[in-house]
């Protein structure tokens, strides 16, 4: 199911099938907003992904402008002075500006994040956040928990930290604008996890393959981070990144998107946008719908975090013998004493 559906059941409840009053583009801007209500009231829609160590980028840059210019998770190398020039150690700061240069780093410059992993790394690499991460809820590395640890706090520990390698015990961000954030220390244990071969994954060591023919593989014993496609590589916890996330709705920009959400849970995403577009200062405004709209939106946010205090609930199950119930026998009405007893 994809926004389109949700396009003719939203111009439906808005009596307006031909578009006449709410535009496509405005529909679809409400319901965006929509989206992000439910998630920032219930943070319902939760994901868990594999990151490969070392990480993987589709490519490395070293100017801001080149940002535009690459697709996918980009890797900014090297060390960048306020987008004006690039350089690989301090000291070349100091030539440029003719001083005299006894600055010193350690370890050496890297252009792509691998690289770190073979030779003493001049400072960690990035490993990125999937692209629609909102919140970390578990990071774990070798199916060990790892802890947030803030940027200044790990600074002040270990004035070494940029060349500290071994088994990592925390992650930290740099900033909240780039979508990444090291591991602290740089894992020394490194699976090189390689792609070979061509098509479709089937099988892997100490998995059950249910089926292997058609474009779906049936498993058991793993974990799908995609259920549509063909999966074409395998990674295992053991030595990488497993991570535990809030998402962020992927916002629709046309009626061939598909969204973020579970059947159960569009309707109030729908029930949002609605209350929305009513409230749109446009020939069908109406403050009555608009209120009534906005009202079933509670009360299906109301659902949801009952749904999720549930869903959470620890339950304890056992076997127990069945207990007789009470039971107490009701009186009835007594006939007096000197009445005359009957015979058959």
């Amino acid at each position: 199911m994809n926004f389109s559906d949700e396009l003719v059941a939203i111009r439906y409840y808005l009596r307006d099938p031909e578009g006449n009053i709410w535009s496509e583009e405005l529909i679809r801007s409400r319901y965006n907003e929509a989206q992000h209500d439910v998630q920032n009231a219930t943070n319902v829609l939760e994901d868990i992904i594999a990151i490969s160590v070392p990480p993987s980028f589709n490519g490395s840059y070293m100017f801001d402008w080149e940002h535009g210019y690459l697709d996918g998770n980009k890797y900014q190398c090297l060390r960048n002075n306020g987008g004006n020039y690039v350089c690989t150690a301090y000291y070349e700061v100091q030539e440029n500006f003719d001083l005299t240069s006894d600055a010193t780093d350690e370890g050496y410059a890297y252009t792509h994040p691998f690289e770190a992993f073979i030779v003493t790394h001049r400072q960690p690499p990035l490993f990125p956040f999937p692209d629609n991460f909102r919140a970390s809820k578990g990071m774990y590395y070798d199916e060990e928990p790892l802890d947030y640890c803030p940027y200044k706090e790990l600074t002040s520990y270990d004035p070494s930290w940029q060349t500290r390698s071994g088994e990592p015990v925390a992650y930290t961000r740099l900033d909240t604008v780039s979508n990444g954030f090291i591991v602290y220390p740089r894992p020394s244990t490194v699976s090189w996890v390689d792609d070979s071969g061509a098509g479709m994954v089937t099988s892997v060591e100490d998995d059950t393959t249910d089926s292997d023919t058609g474009v779906i593989a049936f498993r058991t014993g793993t974990h799908l981070t995609d259920t549509e496609g063909l999966a074409v590589s395998v990674l295992e916890s053991t030595n990488n990144l497993l991570l535990i996330y809030d998402e962020t709705p992927e916002e629709v920009t046309g009626p061939s998107d598909d969204l973020d959400w579970p059947q159960f849970l569009r309707k109030y995403v729908r029930y949002r946008a609605l209350e929305k577009l009513y409230r749109v200062n446009n020939d069908g405004r109406i403050e009555s719908l608009a209120q009534y709209w906005g009202q079933r939106y509670q009360l299906g946010l109301e659902a949801i975090r009952r749904f999720r205090a549930k869903r959470a609930a620890d339950r304890n199950y056992r076997l127990l013998t069945k207990e007789p119930t009470a039971r107490r026998n009701p009186r009835h009405a007594r006939l007096p004493d000197g009445y005359p007893a009957t015979y058959p």
